[in-house]
């Protein structure tokens, strides 16, 4: 069977289609039938066709469309380009081989907070026939950076500026001003509803209180809701893999588009949140592989139906990871965060959760301190 070596910028999903090139010749499209992940190097992954062919690929930024070398015993024309008419068209990701249609869309969606470092968020409010009118505004004047407008309808309107810095004066404020009918909030220039101005501050004060017991709160403010996402407001913890289908190949394939349905609809309320990075989100949907197959991968077993025979899914085998972690300190040195946390001492989380700190260090340059040991 011949084998060929496939450049993608992104890893295929089942139902796509490719196109080889052999001595320089286009051939047919093949559907893909199944996606595997390399045991050893996780850019690298292996497709079945339809007709039997296996194709190995890899993330290669540098490609502009699919690649095809042939590896038989005659040579072919490395590197020759399939013509965009018949390619799988790919797109770069960085930090991971993985983005759908649903998963774009997700990050179109956070436009406001999206971790920008010129974050702002304005309060806008009118003349009211309350008695604390004067003092509020005698406290928005010394806040913030404070403006006089007048508005369409001719009447004196009162703006309020707040950078990430001054999120808990812009809630004292905003407390004593959000049930008047002229006040409104902007977040980057986008106006954001009372509804989710309200959950954002809820979740964003705990995050603000324990900034320095539990500097990585955004990845779990308890064991509880550890996630992979950078947000415990996703909602998806380690139980990703529920999300998928059974192959009749044994290959339990991960639908990734639903999952990114979920996030960017659990996400939608925080999107203006300063601390919600889209890197990071990224960075999540990495860590999920396309596909597991247990009989390849020791860390995983089939999920059967009453009958035992019939595979409904898949789960992790439990052989899970100690972090037992010492302190609760953040420091400076040497140019370098350093982070040790020791709230949740011992910590059990599953392999996939502890790819979270180390990917945080080559992503920040932070270094978790911290042993982990098999149990």
């Amino acid at each position: 069977m011949p084998e060929f070596h496939v450049t993608f910028l992104e890893c295929p999903k089942i139902g796509s289609r490719v196109r080889l090139i052999h001595n320089g010749q286009v051939g047919h499209s093949h559907p893909i039938k199944w996606v595997q992940d390399h045991p050893h190097d996780k850019t690298l992954f292996r497709i079945m066709a339809e007709n039997g062919v296996i194709c190995v690929g890899h993330v290669d930024p540098s490609a502009e469309a699919v690649i095809v070398r042939g590896n038989e015993t005659r040579a072919t024309q490395s590197g020759h380009p399939v013509p965009a008419s018949a390619s799988y068209q790919a797109r770069q990701i960085p930090g991971g081989p993985y983005q759908s249609e649903q998963y774009a869309r997700l990050i179109q969606q956070q436009v406001a907070g999206a971790f920008r470092s010129d974050w702002k968020i304005e309060l806008e409010f009118g003349s009211s026939s309350s008695q604390a009118f004067q003092y509020i505004l005698d406290r928005a004047k010394r806040c913030g950076s404070y403006e006089e407008m007048i508005s369409e309808a001719g009447k004196p309107l009162y703006r309020v500026t707040f950078n990430v810095d001054a999120v808990p004066q812009f809630e004292e404020l905003y407390k004593q001003v959000k049930s008047w009918k002229t006040t409104s909030v902007c977040v980057n220039g986008h106006q954001v509803s009372n509804a989710d101005i309200n959950k954002w501050l809820r979740c964003y004060r705990d995050k603000l209180a324990c900034a320095h017991s539990n500097p990585l709160f955004c990845y779990g403010a308890s064991p509880f809701t550890y996630n992979l996402f950078g947000c415990h407001r996703t909602m998806i913890r380690e139980d990703w893999y529920q999300f998928g289908s059974m192959h009749p190949n044994g290959v339990f394939v991960i639908d990734k588009d639903r999952l990114a349905v979920i996030v960017a609809e659990k996400l939608m309320p925080y999107r203006i949140c300063p601390a919600l990075n889209v890197d990071l989100i990224r960075l999540g949907f990495s860590f999920i592989p396309d596909a597991v197959d247990p009989r390849r991968d020791d860390d995983w077993e089939y999920v059967y139906l009453p009958d035992r025979r019939t595979q409904i899914g898949v789960k992790p085998k439990m052989l899970e990871l100690v972090i037992d972690e010492h302190t609760s300190s953040i420091s400076t040195l040497a140019g370098q965060i350093t982070i040790t946390m020791g709230i949740y001492s011992p910590i059990i989380v599953t392999p996939q959760f502890v790819n979270i700190y180390t990917a945080l260090q080559r992503h920040f340059g932070i270094r978790s301190a911290y042993s982990i040991r098999k149990i």
